[in-house]
């Protein structure tokens, strides 16, 4: 990690920082979507076995008569075996006792800069998780790819920021499409950040609601034009810049340098069904393994901790987070994926 002068105090005087104002670039934690959009299930070990029933079984019409001195007619189902494993994740933050003796702020100010520091990177790899697992083609029985123009197939459809473009039909047709394959209608829309920009500007749904009460389409507006619980707008960013390039450094002693960009495929559109709270013969589209059995009565539901120590040889406090949790496609009929909704 690079270490500059305002990592390390050492004789050197250095001006305190300002009590009342510090420029910070923080993402609200409400940016990131992983947690949203997948179905938290706590688990007490670190790998393990979970059941999927056939859904062929229960969608059968079995009943007959029962003939006269007879049983009526015995019915069963089916049962998959699926498997888990959960890996933990962890990173680390040390303040040191220097630090602490030149610091202005307020006396818990650093403490809190590490527990915030440390949450943002977990939140960020959440995410990053979450996108390369399941917003891409291949991964759900249905995909689609957007053209800019033509005769679409059945897996296709046209570029939502494209003349002729129909996105309410797509959307309503692809749940369709889900609802025949499961008996579950989809809840939840995922959209990039480029995806939300052009349908809150696409001419077909303005349309629709220009007579609205403010003739203006919003997130809210969207969702129940697509008839869903929610819609999720992944705007969340990361630098993907390694800190090799951070000022100080021989390849950068100047500034910083940040390659920013948006974890979720801004391009991209999900759509799908995702259970808000896990239970019993209740299917999902994405599911959250958390352990929380990890260390019992610590580890919270979400599967993370943060704790803090004293390491007395190097003078310094540290803090710790740790992230036991893993992401699985449990139900890939349950979703469509968008390629290129928008160009």
């Amino acid at each position: 990690m690079a270490t500059g002068t305002d990592n390390i105090v050492g004789d050197i005087h250095i001006d305190s920082f300002l009590t009342n104002y510090s420029e910070s670039f923080i993402q609200d934690e409400s940016t990131y979507i992983s947690n949203a959009v997948a179905t938290v299930i706590p688990v007490d070990k670190q790998s393990g076995v979970y059941q999927k029933i056939n859904r062929s079984y229960y969608l059968r019409d079995e009943l007959a008569p029962r003939p006269h001195g007879g049983t009526p007619v015995q019915v069963r189902y089916g049962v998959e075996r699926a498997s888990y494993f959960v890996d933990e994740l962890a990173a680390e933050h040390y303040i040191d006792d220097r630090q602490r003796a030149q610091n202005a702020l307020p006396a818990n100010s650093l403490d809190q800069n590490a527990v915030r520091l440390l949450t943002t990177k977990a939140l960020v790899s959440r995410d990053r998780r979450w996108a390369a697992a399941f917003f891409r083609p291949g991964v759900w029985s249905n995909d689609k790819t957007g053209i800019a123009s033509g005769t679409p197939s059945a897996s296709q459809f046209i570029q939502w920021n494209q003349a002729g473009a129909n996105p309410l039909s797509d959307i309503l047709l692809a749940k369709d499409e889900v609802s025949a394959l499961t008996g579950k209608v989809p809840n939840t829309i995922v959209l990039g950040a480029n995806v939300i920009t052009r349908l809150l500007l696409s001419p077909a749904l303005v349309e629709l609601i220009k007579y609205t009460q403010r003739g203006v389409l919003t997130v809210e507006l969207l969702a129940s034009l697509f008839g869903v619980e929610r819609v999720v707008v992944a705007r969340s960013v990361y630098n993907a810049a390694d800190e090799t390039s951070l000022p100080g450094t021989p390849t950068n002693p100047n500034g910083d340098t940040l390659d920013l960009q948006y974890i979720v495929n801004a391009n991209g559109a999900w759509l799908g069904y995702v259970e808000r709270t896990a239970a019993m013969d209740a299917p999902t589209a994405v599911a959250m393994f958390a352990w929380t059995g990890y260390e019992p009565g610590l580890v919270n539901s979400q599967g993370g901790i943060i704790r803090r120590g004293r390491d007395d040889r190097a003078r310094s406090d540290w803090f710790q987070i740790v992230d036991a949790t893993e992401f699985a496609a449990v139900s890939p009929d349950l979703g469509v994926f968008f390629n290129n909704a928008v160009a």
